[in-house]
């Protein structure tokens, strides 16, 4: 339908303009959205949204290099600028997801920012709630605690998983290192 079509476009368009709405796998996955991807005018709009998704900052600016992409985002006052700022906080996840702890060099580099940025990056991220990380600034590490989800699929359900059965058998441990101080006392 014509109406619901619309709807949508406008709808996705909001989204990925958000500053503050960073999951677009949900909408991503939607087939009223996946129909876009054959659309001769929004198809552009779909890859954008799959990239907000599930890639990365160096696959965005191969989207917005392109001069095709550059005409779709100012028709729709989608500002390269803000959008490069979701994509680097996105990326940033991603790393994060990759590895709790990352080098500011690795961050640097995906980021495609100077070393002495990352901290800045890192900060918003945690402000924007994508991530709880801790900053060492004399190794110039990140130690990343927590990472919001971009998408969630098996492979985040088997993370879950596997965390939730260490984290029974750190309990356990625990409370057997306890029975036996009790009956030691």
């Amino acid at each position: 339908l014509p109406e619901l079509h619309d709807r949508i476009v406008r709808g996705l368009l909001i989204t990925i303009r958000s500053p503050e709405l960073f999951r677009c796998h949900e909408l991503s996955q939607l087939s009223v959205v996946q129909q876009l991807e054959s659309d001769a005018k929004f198809k552009l709009l779909h890859r954008l949204l799959q990239i907000m998704a599930r890639e990365t900052y160096a696959e965005f600016l191969a989207f917005a290099s392109q001069p095709a992409s550059k005409a779709f985002m100012s028709e729709h006052a989608l500002p390269e600028a803000a959008l490069a700022v979701k994509m680097r906080l996105l990326t940033l996840v991603s790393l994060g997801h990759g590895s709790k702890e990352l080098t500011y060099q690795e961050v640097a580099s995906a980021l495609q920012v100077g070393v002495a940025e990352v901290e800045t990056w890192v900060m918003q991220a945690i402000g924007s709630g994508l991530m709880t990380a801790k900053m060492d600034q004399v190794r110039e590490t990140v130690a990343v605690s927590m990472c919001a989800e971009r998408d969630f699929g098996k492979r985040q359900w088997e993370q879950l998983h596997s965390s939730l059965v260490e984290w029974r058998d750190s309990v356990t441990t625990l409370l057997d290192v306890l029975k036996t101080a009790r009956v030691g006392a």
